[in-house]
């Protein structure tokens, strides 16, 4: 791997409680043009915040490539609906349907369960497996 100009490291939000499966949400974010950059990273910034503070968030990290305009994300969850609530909630959902402007092929997100017990996540794992398909031509979410 290249060198990392930034990395937030896994912050965890909640104890895991036990074994069981959690759900990881990955994403792969590519900026349009290095202009980009402070507009994403104050976003970034206020989305983590509010992922701090959901009901069934367990943990997220951020891996970034500035250079190559080149952002991931990972997160933990307890379950698919505490994701939803978190997607459709301020200022998540203001911020995805804003995204298109800093980044027009609006990003890979994959989605995958492991066992509690194995969190954090390997970013090793997680950029492979954002990076297995090349970023769809229009926006995911």
């Amino acid at each position: 791997m290249e060198p990392v100009f930034m990395v937030r490291p896994w912050k965890r939000t909640a104890e895991v409680r036990g074994e069981g499966p959690v759900v990881i949400v990955a994403t792969r974010l590519e900026l349009a043009r290095l202009r980009h950059i402070p507009r994403f990273l104050r976003w970034s910034m206020s989305v983590r915040r509010q992922l701090l503070r959901s009901d069934g968030a367990l943990g997220v990290g951020l891996y970034a490539l500035p250079w190559k305009r080149t952002y991931y994300t990972v997160s933990a969850w307890r379950d698919e609906p505490s994701i939803r609530r978190f997607t459709q909630a301020s200022p998540h959902l203001e911020i995805m349907a804003r995204f298109p402007e800093v980044s027009p092929d609006g990003g890979i997100f994959r989605r995958w369960t492991v066992d509690a017990g194995s969190l954090p996540p390997k970013w090793s794992e997680t950029i492979a497996r954002l990076d297995s398909q090349p970023a769809p031509s229009s926006p995911a979410g």
